[in-house]
């Protein structure tokens, strides 16, 4: 695999075997992890993985989430990628329902002399039910760049370890800052991740830790505003 990266991440851990939790904190200007090839794609098992139903579309990755500050993403496009395949993909970027905005400050933009594309993603914390990952599909690109932006941005990384990583559905969604959330188990094997310290009752849950969810739901209070991951399975 074909993938460099500056970006300084840190080991919080490996959980059941299963979830393995890294995160690059406070990252400046420009620190980066770019891949070359698709075959690169993590979890992807070296292969294209197309989107069910809209063409020109494939999985781009489920493994981070950019919890503080702001990146860019650049695709330099495959060749074999066509007009209509760039309007499906801009028309699923847009959309509130599976696209990957969940602030208007996030943009798309299209270099026609250089045939590629440049993301830039802004996190905000309005999104209050689970949704799936910003960027999960992209268009087809051998190179796929992403860079922090800023002063101090910073990515969480998390990878499913059981060898079946399909089975996995990865979800987000905000708590705000003083507020309290109920936030359901799904699947029989679920973790949650949250990028803040947070508490549930008298206890504090660490941010970037993989607590194992038993019961039917956990209610959580964010004393700043917090992304929660939801990892789950069977």
């Amino acid at each position: 695999m074909t993938v460099s990266t500056d970006l300084g991440f840190s080991n919080h851990g490996l959980y059941d075997d299963r979830i393995q939790v890294s995160v690059a904190i406070d990252q400046p200007d420009g620190r980066h992890m770019t891949r070359t090839a698709i075959s690169d794609i993590v979890h992807n098992d070296g292969s294209e993985v197309p989107h069910p139903t809209i063409a020109g579309l494939i999985k781009s990755g489920e493994n981070h989430l950019l919890v503080k500050g702001a990146c860019t993403i650049e695709y330099d496009l495959h060749s074999s990628v066509t007009a209509q395949h760039r309007a499906n993909y801009e028309a699923w970027f847009a959309s509130n329902d599976e696209g990957v905005r969940d602030t208007t400050g996030t943009t798309v933009t299209y270099d026609s002399t250089n045939n590629k594309y440049e993301l830039a993603y802004t996190v905000e914390f309005g999104t209050t039910d689970w949704r799936q990952l910003p960027g999960l599909y992209g268009p087809k690109a051998d190179t796929s760049k992403l860079a922090m932006s800023g002063a101090s941005s910073t990515l969480l990384c998390f990878m499913r370890m059981d060898d079946e990583p399909d089975e996995w559905t990865v979800q987000y969604r905000d708590i705000g800052t003083g507020v309290t959330a109920s936030l359901a188990k799904a699947g029989t094997h679920c973790y949650m991740i949250f990028s803040e310290d947070v508490t549930k009752g008298s206890q504090t849950l660490d941010a970037f830790v993989a607590y194992k969810i038993t019961s039917s739901s956990i209610d959580i209070t964010a004393t700043n505003n917090t992304k929660v991951v939801r990892l789950y399975r069977d």
